[in-house]
C-alpha cells in the first residue's frame, strides 16, 4: 500500500511538474505580432502636381516582429485630415489617401488582401496622398495626418492596431526681423513642420547655411528636438500601472503628471522606484512647506513631460516626453554645423531651462539670454534661434527693415 501511494505521489509529481514546464514554456513564447514601422521612416516625396492637385508619396514597411510564427495581416485601411488654419474651411480643400502593398499581387483598387507574413519577414506599404483645393489654399494648407488603422491575425486573437503619420503641407516662411540686443542678436530660424521623420541636425544646418558665421550659437526648443526623435505617444500605447492610476490624483490639474498615462511615461522614464520615491518624499515637503521635492528628485525628465494638449497641432494629441541623449545631440549639432548648440526648454513665464549645452558653453548665460522666450513652436514655426554676440555681429544699417531693437 504504501509502494501504491508513493508511486501515485511521484507520478503526480512528474505531471504537476511536466505541467508547470508546458505553462512556463507558453508563457515564454514570443507573443509579438505585426507592427507598422514608422520609425526611423524616409520623409514624404512631394511628386509633380497634376490638374491643380499636389501628390505624395510615402513607403512604410509592414514587419512581423515575431522570429518564431508567422502572422496573418488582415486589413489595412486608411483616412486623411487635413489641419487648415489662417480662415480655411474644409470647403476649401480637401484630401484623399490610397493604399496598397508593394508586392506581387499587390493591388490599385483600394482593397487590402490578407498577406501572411513569415517570422521577421516584412511587406511595404505605399501610401499616396492627393490634396485638392483653391490655389490659394494649397499654398496656406498647413499639415495632414495620415491614419493606418490595420488588423493582425495568428496564434492569438485578431488584433486592431492603427498608427498615425503626418505629412507637412506649410510651406517655410522667409526670415523674420533679428532682434539686437545690448549684448546678443538673436535670429529666429522658420522651418516646415518637423517630424519624426526628420534629423534635427541636419534640418539645423540647412536652415542656416545661409546666415551663420563663426562664433553663432544656435538653439532648439526640447519639444521639437523630442518630436524628431518619436519621443510622442498616444494614450493608448502607454500602460497605466498600479502607482500611476492612484499617485495622479494627487498631482495639481495643471501639472503634466496629472493624468495617469502622463504619470506613468514618467515612471518609465525615470523607474517605478525612484518616481514613486520622489513622490512621497514630495508629499512630506510639501506638508513641511517646501514645494517642488518631487521634481528635484524625479529628475528632469519627469519636468520635462508634456501631456495633452501641451504642444502644438497635430502633436497636441500625443504625450511628449522629454528629448533623449540630450548631451549627444548638441554633439552632433555642432559636428555639423560648427555652431556651438543648446536644448532649451522655454516659456513665457520668465523661465528657460537649458538641458544640454556643447562644452565651453555657460548654460546660466544661455537662459538669461533666452529668458524672453524668442522660440515660435507654433504657427510662427521658428523652433530654431541662432544667438550672436555684438561683438561679433557684423554692423547693420540704421533703418533696416530686418532688425528689431530687444533688450535681451
Amino acid at each position: 500500500m504504501d509502494g501504491l501511494l508513493a508511486g501515485f505521489g511521484a507520478g503526480a509529481g512528474l505531471l504537476a511538474l511536466g505541467a508547470a514546464a508546458f505553462e512556463g514554456l507558453y508563457r515564454a513564447r514570443d507573443t509579438r505580432t505585426i507592427e507598422l514601422v514608422t520609425r526611423g521612416r524616409r520623409p514624404w516625396e512631394e511628386l509633380p502636381p497634376v490638374a491643380g492637385r499636389r501628390r505624395f508619396r510615402l513607403m512604410v514597411p509592414f514587419l512581423n516582429r515575431n522570429q518564431a510564427y508567422e502572422q496573418t495581416l488582415v486589413d489595412v485601411r486608411t483616412s486623411v485630415r487635413l489641419l487648415l488654419r489662417d480662415g480655411l474651411t474644409p470647403r476649401d480643400a480637401r484630401a484623399t489617401v490610397v493604399a496598397r502593398a508593394i508586392s506581387e499581387d499587390g493591388r490599385t483598387d483600394g482593397y487590402w488582401a490578407a498577406n501572411l507574413l513569415g517570422p521577421g519577414e516584412r511587406c511595404d506599404l505605399e501610401l499616396c496622398v492627393e490634396v485638392e483645393g483653391t490655389p490659394e489654399a494649397l499654398e496656406r494648407l498647413h499639415a495632414a495626418v495620415v491614419n493606418v488603422a490595420y488588423q493582425t491575425y495568428g496564434r492569438v486573437d485578431l488584433q486592431p492596431f492603427d498608427a498615425e503619420i503626418v505629412l507637412p503641407l506649410a510651406a517655410v516662411k522667409p526670415l523674420p526681423a533679428v532682434l539686437v540686443g545690448e549684448a546678443i542678436e538673436l535670429q529666429c530660424v522658420p522651418t516646415p513642420l518637423l517630424t519624426d521623420a526628420d534629423d534635427i541636425a541636419e534640418v539645423i544646418d540647412r536652415h542656416t547655411a545661409s546666415f551663420r558665421q563663426p562664433g553663432d550659437i544656435v538653439a532648439v526648443a526640447e519639444s521639437v528636438v523630442a518630436i524628431t526623435q518619436r519621443r510622442y505617444f498616444r494614450p493608448t500605447e502607454v500602460k497605466p500601472g498600479f502607482w500611476a492610476r492612484r499617485l495622479c490624483f494627487f498631482v495639481p490639474s495643471k501639472g503634466s503628471l496629472s493624468s495617469r498615462h502622463g504619470f506613468q511615461l514618467a515612471m518609465d522614464d525615470v523607474g517605478a522606484f525612484r518616481m514613486v520615491s520622489a513622490f512621497f518624499l514630495g508629499a512630506l515637503g510639501k506638508a513641511v512647506g517646501r514645494k517642488g521635492i518631487m521634481y528635484e528628485l524625479a529628475g528632469r525628465p519627469a519636468e520635462l513631460i508634456d501631456d495633452i494638449t501641451g504642444t502644438m497641432p497635430p502633436f497636441d494629441k500625443y504625450i511628449v516626453a522629454g528629448p533623449a541623449e540630450p548631451e549627444q545631440v548638441v554633439a552632433r549639432i555642432q559636428a555639423r554645423t560648427g555652431m556651438a548648440a543648446a536644448i532649451v526648454d522655454a516659456n513665457d513665464l520668465k523661465r528657460a531651462m537649458v538641458l544640454a549645452v556643447s562644452p565651453g558653453l555657460d548654460a546660466a548665460q544661455v537662459s538669461k539670454w533666452l529668458l524672453d522666450n524668442p522660440f515660435g513652436n507654433a504657427a510662427e514655426q521658428t523652433p530654431i534661434v541662432v544667438l550672436r554676440p555684438r561683438r561679433l555681429a557684423e554692423p547693420a544699417a540704421a533703418g533696416s527693415s530686418h532688425v528689431q531693437t530687444r533688450s535681451v
